[in-house]
């Protein structure tokens, strides 16, 4: 769920839609609020994969801090040729035909702390069972998305980097200026996903999905 600071004494108007609603305000805003929610289905993710400046987010060697603030979407890449191409599913997907196996990703919004910028945040499976484990912990629990930043601490490089995820210690409302950032221009992650797949299927021969490439897997 993407979260705002609307003023706590203004009720929206409720507009439900296909796997959601949008949250209405006097002011204009509409915000929506998926009822997809990923970071609590760990087991439905390692079963379905089978596991035994604006734009994105890229994270560098050392500390990167985030702010999380949107619901995530999964969906499977494909490593080609030292190139991640996103998934459209095996009944189409040319890669998953010959035996290619997609890897689980997850699509996120949220906020650079290096320079403010809310960005899409495109990250593996080792970092969101990180985040899950935080989202059950006594001290660090939360609902939809974390109430506090995250550090990602990045060793190495490529496909064999390592990734620790560490929570700040303390709570911290988002500033009046993110939130309306938030709430007019983060769109639901899985429309941006369906564009990227659309794209794909589109294209002659396949397309990569936008984006820099995740190193991880």
């Amino acid at each position: 769920m993407i979260k705002t600071l609307i003023d706590p004494k203004e009720i929206p108007v409720i507009e439900e839609a296909k796997d959601g609603y949008f949250a209405v305000y006097d002011s204009g805003d509409r915000i929506w609020n998926p009822n997809k929610m990923s970071f609590n289905n760990i087991k439905e993710i390692e079963k379905k994969y089978d596991m035994g400046g604006g734009g994105w987010i890229n994270l560098e060697e050392g500390e990167n801090r985030i702010r999380i603030v949107s619901d995530c979407v999964d969906y499977g890449d494909h490593y080609i040729n030292g190139k991640f191409t996103i998934c459209v599913g095996k009944e189409e997907c040319k890669f998953c035909q010959v035996g290619n196996k997609p890897s689980v990703k997850f699509l996120a919004w949220a906020i650079d702390r290096k320079d403010g910028g809310l960005k899409l945040f495109r990250f593996g499976y080792k970092i969101y069972k990180q985040i899950v484990a935080y989202k059950t912990n006594e001290d660090y629990a939360f609902e939809f998305t974390p109430s506090y930043d995250i550090v990602i601490n990045k060793v190495g490089t490529g496909k064999a980097s390592e990734y620790t995820v560490v929570p700040a210690r303390k709570d911290t409302d988002l500033t009046a200026e993110e939130n309306v950032m938030v709430g007019k221009k983060a769109k639901d992650p899985q429309e941006v996903i369906d564009r990227m797949k659309q794209k794909v299927l589109e294209a002659t021969g396949g397309m990569e999905a936008e984006g820099e490439a995740s190193e991880e897997e």
